[in-house]
């Protein structure tokens, strides 16, 4: 037990990485596959639940999670070897305490409180015994009496006045048996001074056997073990594909997508989450095997029990644990751990508060004083210890992490404010004796359950009254990370072999630099706005993108997407307005690709107007014409040719300038782990890129310690690069999103680097082309020429002045006199005026869309009727004449589809507007809000990539399946269509199809704008049954793929590309309608938009 460190600032850190002392029970296990375990050789990009941490906590949870959720896929993850932290170091005793703690608990929490957590200890330890008996566990259990043994008069005083406050509040004293007789308790215990024994019983055992069966028996029903793979960050998923994941967590191998993380890492967990440093302490602490002297102690004349032995009256003592062992080839030996808060632990924690970066050290093979003090208990007390042929071997210590916590009691519970991620942790050296029921205890959380069905105790609950308690108790605390975490940091991120790739170089960046300037950003946007929950959050992915897979690690890149390394997001949090803003995109280059000092080099020269061309221009050969990101490749002839500098500078510029504007960002930067170049273009000048490089040098120096002083006052804050990111991102958080009109144009007509006379694989991205070259050029370059060689360069002059920083980011007029220089690419041209206007009117009603396929009369009920009427009194002769009344709709559902894809061809930004902002995206597609101009339809589309048109024409043939179902249980389907003028995203990829349907309504993932009074689970079963009725079986039923409508008070059913039809659907027509025929028929052929006219998939009612 204990409480937080008396230190000024907050310990907190990493697992160490390498060189961990090896325990008594890791010893035993080594050879064994379970301790370098990987389920599958690469990251899982998904996951239902991650679950951080292998030891006891980690497996037991995941057993429970398993038991609950049999089908979620679970991933858990370990920084190190498996069951290598606290539970496979400590010293093997299962002892609830019966009696000592009651005092002290019953004063802060309450007698009843005391008592109950004194009797959940019972509960765990009986828990833990009848598992291992019932799964015959081999884990070396011993059930018998342990003995608590006073041995000054204060210990005997205070243990006795202990004894009797427990008694007296209805305590289970009758399980404590108690000998008040000094000299009989001499005699039982074997310890010279003892005064006294309270034996009761307890187990002891191999804990790291215990949780490699539990993790064995998880694997083999499906669960995901990933050892060595270090978790360095856990981040809110707003650009995950994955559409109920709220978390990426973040390691060297790759990323993981998932809805609920659960931190299972004891005092490693404040490293992770900063709401627990100063709560969560990690505490090395030290144990030590003896083995017990010949004949003496060993055979008939062994150790019987086990032991805290309570030598001083500020609460030290010695935890001794016997065991038999038996050594290769030698006979049975009794083996003695000593562990506890023996008198030497406190020189130890002495060294620590001198020394705090050992805080999370594991490598420690002894403490001199700590060693000391088991040798001179063991040679003082246990009776004839020195007196056998054979002494007394004290031949292995080792040490452990402790999480020890600011009140001396776990966290368990749901993280306050982190929906999703759950805890079980701070076990204050005690946690044999509160896992087996604290893991299931969380698990049932997890599910729903209230703390009572727990049958917790109260104090372990994490909640926010607690936090806040504790953080006031605690003062004030650091902000900013302190040298020495930095340091442990530094060793977990940066692998020994060095920064291979640019995946290699993200966990670096990131911690170094994105997450102390997403702090700082929140906390300044807090004091700006203290009513809004502003954030900038750096991410790996854009909207509906998943992060790229682990990449193999050499020095070759991968083949990646033609997308950026890293965006920058602004996050409004409020529930009510749940926004996600790309303001910034990055792109990362491994520092032995692109060196600071030949990015320093070209571009302190500030490149004139033959920079571009010079570099185009130079020869390479023929291997080097592939993707312009590869600086050095090594030939046939093993021969290695290096990108010329000002080549390799050019081309990443060129790479990153496409990124910024096909992002639909004002701000970019490429960042080489030591160096920074900040970009921008303006809207009205997108041939100019405008730059700003930045180098942050750091003399190679490996001593930490002289490391440290160097660093202290090697720049100032404000030179630092946390700073330079923290002004780029707050300049980036003022601007608007480029219009998707503006990139579609901008990207066609933006100048590119030529394009390799070798054969590209159309899989890789492509170098960009000329600006005549656009047939040949990528980044989302079109054209109507197939050829590939290299025209005239574009002619690239530098204007006359440098870019000024002015007070708003945001004016688009390049100033001149200041820190950015300019390079432009072409001539300036007029791009014309590119305005958004987004659809202003409310959804039509599922009545209105559903009149509108069967040919019925207006819903008056719908927001949007006196458009539909307005409308259809201007309409055409032949439209009033198909209406079959005269409140009938302007058109159909076939002229409907057609409007549309005039109008997107016309005008992608008036009456449109892509939702993946606001987190409506899944798998193949993303949603829009339409609004038909003059008609007042307003609906959504789903829309896909041309290569997932069979996902939109599945999904057709389930609405054309079960028409009667439209607009009660699932939306009102309109029809497919293929765009004449496909949608650029900011994600990168074109959108060519869309499915047309009535928007359903919030979905069941955003429970707080749904109705309290409903029970959605129980409707959304109901809806299911009558779907699976009607032959609709949809295998992807998920909240996200469900919506409440307050229309018809039903929940529908909604993204049916993995649903299958128990009976075939009725025929869609063979071959799709020419829509220009109605079209004509209806609005005339002077419309000069209706060349723009698709063919369009429509449904039976129309048909």
């Amino acid at each position: 037990m204990g409480g937080g460190s008396g230190a000024s600032k907050p310990r907190f850190g990493f697992p160490k990485a390498t060189g961990s002392s090896m325990s008594y029970w890791l010893l035993s296990a080594q050879g064994d596959q379970l301790l370098d375990y990987r389920t599958t050789d690469t990251l899982p990009e998904t996951a239902d639940i991650v679950i951080i941490g292998s030891g006891m906590t980690g497996t037991l949870t995941a057993k429970h999670c398993l038991d609950t959720w049999p089908n979620k896929k679970i991933v858990v993850l370990e920084a190190r070897k498996f069951c290598s932290g606290a539970t496979g170091r400590n010293a093997g005793h299962c002892k609830p305490d019966r009696w000592r703690g009651f005092r002290d608990y019953e004063e802060r929490f309450g007698k009843d409180e005391a008592l109950k957590i004194l009797d959940n200890e019972h509960r765990t330890w009986s828990a833990l015994v009848d598992y291992a008996r019932t799964n015959q566990v081999d884990c070396d259990l011993w059930v018998g009496d342990t003995l608590d043994v006073p041995t000054t008069a204060e210990d005997a005083r205070q243990a006795k006045q202990c004894f009797d406050v427990y008694r007296a509040a209805g305590g289970s004293a009758d399980l404590v048996k108690v000998i008040d007789d000094p000299q009989e308790a001499v005699s039982v215990t074997r310890i010279a001074s003892a005064l006294a024994c309270y034996a009761y019983p307890v187990s002891t055992l191999n804990p790291w056997k215990l949780t490699a069966h539990v993790m064995r028996a998880n694997l083999e029903r499906g669960v995901h073990l990933q050892t060595h793979t270090p978790v360095v960050c856990v981040r809110a998923a707003h650009g995950s594909s994955a559409s109920e994941a709220r978390w990426i967590v973040d390691t060297p191998r790759g990323s993981i997508a998932c809805p609920t993380v659960v931190h299972a890492t004891n005092g490693y967990s404040s490293a992770l989450e900063p709401s627990l440093r100063g709560l969560i302490t990690p505490q090395p602490h030290m144990c030590d095997k003896v083995v017990a002297p010949a004949p003496t102690f060993q055979g008939s004349h062994r150790l019987d029990h086990s032991y805290s032995v309570l030598v001083g009256g500020d609460g030290g003592f010695f935890s001794i644990n016997p065991r038999r062992s038996i050594p290769d080839g030698g006979p049975e030996e009794t083996v003695v751990l000593f562990g506890g808060d023996n008198p030497g632990q406190a020189a130890l924690q002495a060294w620590l508060d001198a020394n705090p970066e050992h805080c999370v050290d594991d490598s420690l093979l002894g403490f001199p004083a700590v060693s000391a003090a088991v040798r001179a208990f063991a040679e003082s007390q246990f009776q004839g210890w020195t007196d056998g042929a054979r002494p007394a071997k004290y031949d292995r210590s080792w040490s452990g992490i402790m999480g020890v916590t600011a009140d001396g009691m776990p966290f368990v519970g749901e993280l306050p404010g982190l929906p999703g991620q759950w805890i079980c942790a701070g076990h204050n050296g005690h946690g044999m004796a509160c896992i087996f029921t604290a893991a299931p205890g969380l698990v049932e959380l997890m599910a729903g359950r209230s703390w009572a069905e727990t049958q917790l105790p109260a104090p372990f609950q994490i909640t926010t009254a607690r936090l806040s308690h504790l953080a006031q108790d605690l003062g004030e605390q650091a902000l900013f990370t302190s040298p020495f975490e930095i340091e442990s940091i530094r060793k977990s991120v940066i692998p020994r072999t060095g920064i291979a790739d640019e995946q290699g170089l993200r966990p670096f960046i990131h911690t170094a630099i994105e997450a102390p300037a997403t702090a700082i950003l929140k906390a300044h946007f807090k004091i700006l706005q203290p009513d809004k929950d502003l954030m900038i959050e750096f991410m790996s992915s854009a909207y509906g993108r998943l992060p790229q897979s682990e990449p193999p690690s050499k020095k070759a890149s991968p083949v990646k997407d033609v997308m950026p390394n890293r965006w920058a997001f602004l996050v409004d949090a409020d529930p009510s307005n749940d926004l996600t803003t790309a303001i910034l995109v990055g792109e990362y280059k491994a520092p032995h690709k692109l060196k600071a000092a030949t990015l320093h080099n070209v571009m302190s020269r500030r490149p004139g107007d033959t920079f571009f061309p010079q570099a185009i221009r130079t020869k390479l050969p023929e291997e080097q014409l592939a993707p312009a990101e590869q600086p050095t490749r090594t030939g046939s002839n093993a021969s290695s040719y290096r990108v010329p500098g000002h080549v390799l500078v050019a081309q990443v510029l060129c790479q990153a300038y496409h990124y910024i504007i096909g992002s639909g960002c004002e701000y970019g930067y490429v960042s080489s782990g030591d160096s920074l170049v900040f970009l921008r273009v303006l809207a009205d000048a997108p041939e100019t890129l405008y730059y700003h490089s930045v180098r942050f040098s750091v003399p190679p120096i490996l001593k930490p310690d002289e490391r440290r002083r160097q660093n202290a006052g090697l720049r100032s804050g404000s030179e630092t690069a946390v700073a330079h990111i923290v002004s780029l991102c707050l300049w980036a958080a003022e601007t608007t999103p480029r219009p998707l009109g503006w990139i579609d144009t901008v990207r066609k007509n933006a100048p590119r680097w030529p394009a390799s006379k070798v054969k590209t694989d159309s899989s890789q991205p492509r170098p960009f082309g000329s600006p005549d070259d656009k047939g040949s050029g990528g980044g989302g370059g079109g054209g109507d020429t197939d050829e590939a060689g290299p025209r005239d360069p574009p002619r690239l002059p530098l204007p006359s002045g440098p870019l000024k920083r002015g007070r708003s980011p945001t004016r688009r007029e390049p100033p001149s006199g200041g820190g950015m220089t300019a390079l432009a690419a072409a001539p300036s041209k007029p791009y014309g005026s590119f305005v958004e206007e987004p659809p202003r009117l409310p959804y039509c009603t599922q009545a209105c869309l559903r009149g509108l396929t069967h040919g019925l009369p207006l819903d008056s009920s719908c927001p949007n009727v006196a458009l539909h009427r307005k409308a259809h009194r201007h309409g055409s002769k032949a439209m009033r004449r198909r209406s079959l009344s005269m409140d009938g709709h302007p058109l159909t559902a076939a002229s409907l589809a057609s409007l549309v894809v005039a109008q997107i061809a016309a005008n992608v930004d008036k009456d449109c507007e892509c939702l993946d902002k606001r987190g409506m995206y899944g798998r193949f597609g993303v949603l829009f809000k339409i609004a038909a101009t003059g008609y007042g339809y307003t609906f959504v589309g789903k829309s896909v990539e041309a290569a997932d048109y069979e996902v939109l024409e599945r999904e057709a043939h389930v609405y054309n399946a079960v028409p009667d179902l439209q607009g009660r249980l699932i939306p009102v389907f309109l029809g497919v269509v293929e765009l004449a003028r496909p949608i650029p995203l900011r994600t990168f990829i074109d959108v060519s199809h869309m499915l047309l349907m009535s928007y359903a309504g919030p979905s069941l993932y955003a429970r707080h704008l749904l109705p309290r009074n409903v029970d959605m689970d129980a409707e959304a079963d109901r809806s299911m049954r009558e779907l699976e009725i009607a032959g609709v079986y949809n295998d992807d039923r998920r909240d996200c793929n469900l919506a409440w409508n307050e229309e018809v008070r039903r929940v529908m059913h909604l993204d049916f590309d993995r649903a299958w039809l128990h009976s075939p659907p009725k025929p869609t027509p063979p071959s799709p309608l020419l829509v220009k025929t109605e079209w004509t028929a209806e609005f005339g052929d002077d419309d000069s938009d209706s060349r723009a006219m698709k063919r369009t998939r429509t449904t039976d009612a129309d048909t």
